[in-house]
């Protein structure tokens, strides 16, 4: 009698034992599940950060090239991300109603579509390429035009120049400020910049 109890108790813990077993495993399994998820989402918004920082690339490629053709940068006129960040980040926004700055520029990115907005600005020979407030932010590091009048004998005409911002939203916190960006207050936005005196693209706040 004593032996079946001890066989019959051994087996009930035994049982115990399997269930915690098996309870534990699915934490772990849930665990890695949690772990794996955030990690493809972190490789997939680094993805859309690699896609941007190719198109600003090409921006400062076109950019040049427009002004072999034409004797200046073109301007887009605007200081606020098209396309526009909306309330949901980040999700693929379409190249549509696009404006006319962009059509005479003449580039798209890849299937029409971004996961980030951009501003592109450019000095104009009418009003002797004027370096505008952003353009004087040390992070684009385009030089202040010179003073010298015309009637110096060491007069430098001013120089042409500008630049390029990218701005996306990669941790979905809808911050829509992003869409004015700021380059001298990078803070709630992924930014990539480069401009004519630093054509090399720059990421700052990769994760935000």
């Amino acid at each position: 009698m004593t032996s079946l109890s001890t066989t019959t108790r051994k087996r009930r813990h035994e049982r115990g034992f399997s269930m915690i077993e098996m309870m534990i495993v699915v934490v772990i399994v849930a665990v890695l599940a949690a772990v794996a998820f955030v990690a493809y989402r972190r490789h997939i918004r680094k993805g859309y950060v690699i896609q941007a920082t190719e198109f600003v690339t090409r921006i400062v490629q076109q950019q040049e090239l427009m002004r072999q053709q034409n004797g200046h940068y073109t301007d887009m006129g605007s200081n606020a991300a098209y396309p526009a960040l909306k309330l949901r980040e980040p999700v693929q926004k379409a190249w549509t109603a696009i404006p006319g700055a962009w059509q005479t520029f003449g580039l798209r990115p890849h299937n029409n579509v971004s996961y980030f907005g951009f501003v592109v600005r450019a000095s104009r020979p009418v009003v002797s390429h004027q370096i505008e407030n952003y353009a004087s932010n040390g992070r684009f590091g385009i030089p202040a035009q010179p003073t010298t009048p015309v009637s110096d004998p060491g007069y430098i005409p001013p120089h042409p120049w500008f630049y390029v911002i990218a701005v996306g939203d990669m941790d979905g916190d809808t911050n829509t400020a992003c869409n004015s960006p700021n380059p001298g207050s990078i803070t709630g936005c992924t930014m990539i910049l480069a401009s004519s005196a630093r054509p090399s693209p720059t990421v700052y706040n990769q994760n935000e």
